[in-house]
């Protein structure tokens, strides 16, 4: 079958064939160029394995890697044995996710500014654990209020300027996810849930 992104500029190996096939439809590529893809899955089930693998092969075909790290899942020493030149990496470690939408916001713009397009690649690792700047606030007053939505706003915030920017500036996007069953369905269900909102499941291109 014909891949619904075969207009896509260039893959990425994702170190996988059958993940390969899973997202383009061939063995033989992998992530799109210039798309934000979205890996969820349960715990342990080696999405940061993944992201790591892509990051090498991403600098591979020549692109700069900018890793965001909410996990602290990625270490220097694992990264040189997935194949990743740490030397050639911007790690940047974050707690919530306005700090990391600003900070891809001033990077884009600058790549864009400076006629960079097209050169670089973002990692996100992991949605699910980065936090939004008002649960943050509250622990220092030691509330127990809910959150009432404002993850999930600042979640589509994100997610938009990485659809956005990333468009604009080519450049290529990938996060990792956590997902859960529903704890309000009766019977466990194939579909799982994302925390973030309902962004998380439509703004990427994958």
């Amino acid at each position: 079958n014909e891949s619904t992104l075969s207009t896509v500029d260039g893959w990425i190996d994702t170190g996988s064939y059958v993940l390969n096939a899973i997202v383009s439809g061939s063995i033989h590529k992998g992530i799109p160029r210039g798309r934000v893809t979205m890996l969820a899955g349960e715990s342990m089930t080696g999405k940061s394995l993944f992201i790591q693998k892509i990051i090498a092969n991403a600098q591979k075909a020549g692109l700069t890697a900018v890793v965001f790290d909410s996990e602290n899942a990625i270490d220097p020493i694992g990264a040189e044995r997935m194949g990743i030149d740490t030397s050639n990496v911007k790690y940047i470690p974050c707690l919530t996710i306005e700090q990391t939408r600003n900070a891809i916001f001033k990077f884009l713009s600058a790549v864009k500014e400076k006629g960079l397009e097209g050169k670089f690649f973002i990692a996100i690792d992991s949605l699910g654990n980065l936090q939004s700047e008002l649960e943050f606030s509250r622990m220092d007053k030691e509330s127990t209020s809910s959150d009432m939505g404002s993850k999930a706003r600042a979640m589509k915030s994100l997610l938009q300027t990485c659809t956005n920017l990333g468009a604009i500036t080519k450049s290529t996007i990938v996060c990792t996810n956590h997902v859960y069953d529903d704890p309000t369905a009766l019977f466990p269900s194939l579909e799982k849930n994302m925390p973030g909102g309902k962004a998380c499941v439509y703004l990427p291109s994958v």
